[in-house]
């Protein structure tokens, strides 16, 4: 009987039914089909792979992650622990899953005043010391370049894969 290898399980929030179509197209052809549509825990996208490894992936566009660290409340929320919705929803995930992935879709960009990205009054230090918060905390930050829905899957996937051979 020939040996079959267990394929990874990816749950997608359902708000995100255009990458829970692309990642299920996506890793049909790697891994055969197993991605399902139903609520996670936290985040947007959680993968379970065969090791038991449980992966969650929160996807920001470039403006959502400014937005989540300033916020409605004054720049300072980028600063103080808690008090900005990335805090929230990372602290979340951290909870939840082995693995948490922060993954950026597209480019940050300087706006046309000093002190302002995508359009907020922020520093680039404010945003980066918070990712490096983070990832002090264990959260791993990726990037996809072009914020494309294509190379959001393929990163996802090429993530999953890599832990599939490590884990």
């Amino acid at each position: 009987m020939p040996l079959v290898k267990p394929k990874p399980l990816a749950i997608v929030e359902r708000q995100e039914k255009a990458v829970a179509s692309a990642l299920s197209e996506h890793m049909a052809v790697v891994w055969g089909p197993g991605v399902t549509l139903k609520p996670v825990p936290a985040g947007d996208v959680a993968l379970v792979l065969p090791s038991g490894l449980f992966v969650g992936f929160e996807l920001k566009t470039a403006a959502d992650l400014v937005a989540s660290i300033v916020g409605p409340k004054t720049k300072l929320a980028a600063y103080e622990p808690g008090r900005c919705r990335l805090d929230s929803q990372l602290c979340r995930m951290i909870a939840h899953y082995d693995r948490t992935v922060l993954l950026v879709r597209g480019e940050l960009y300087w706006g046309s005043k000093s002190n302002t990205i995508m359009g907020r009054q922020v520093s680039w230090d404010a945003v980066f010391n918070k990712l490096l918060k983070w990832q002090e905390r264990g959260v791993i930050v990726q990037h996809t370049s072009n914020g494309s829905l294509a190379h959001t899957v393929r990163r996802i996937a090429s993530i999953a894969a890599y832990w599939r051979r490590v884990a």
